[in-house]
């Protein structure tokens, strides 16, 4: 679903000045973790109103048997913080997500995600299971 907004990235880079990267001009530098803040409308999270009336058109209350009932959504401003980061020395990063609505006493639910993931050489992995096949 898409996400529309704005927002900016604080990312953090390793710079290796006395290794051979210096040497050689065509590698880049790595990018070892980000913070993103954003700040837009995400369709992933629609704000519903419900409505009921009778059938003259006025508000009709719960307990009401001829009632019509309404249900209309609407995109609402939310914030969104993503980051990430590589833990040195190991293939692996952790991370957190999280999307806020910006207006109290809605239905719209918040929302935090915790991520762990590991980097896998398939190349590596595959040579292990069926050994130099050419």
């Amino acid at each position: 679903l898409p996400f529309y907004g704005i927002g900016g990235r604080i990312g953090f880079f390793e710079y290796n000045w006395l290794g051979r990267r210096v040497r050689n001009r065509q590698l880049g530098n790595d990018l070892i973790g980000y913070l993103d803040f954003t700040y837009g409308k995400d369709r992933g999270f629609p704000s519903y109103s419900i409505q009921r009336t009778d059938p003259t058109g006025k508000p009709a209350d719960l307990t009401s048997t001829a009632a019509f009932v309404n249900i209309s959504s609407s995109i609402q401003p939310r914030y969104s913080i993503e980051g990430r980061l590589k833990i040195p020395f190991a293939p692996a990063l952790i991370g957190v997500d999280a999307n806020i609505r910006t207006h109290g006493g809605s239905d719209e639910p918040n929302l935090l995600r915790f991520v762990v993931a590991f980097r896998i050489d398939a190349q590596k992995a595959l040579s292990r299971v069926f050994g130099n096949i050419q």
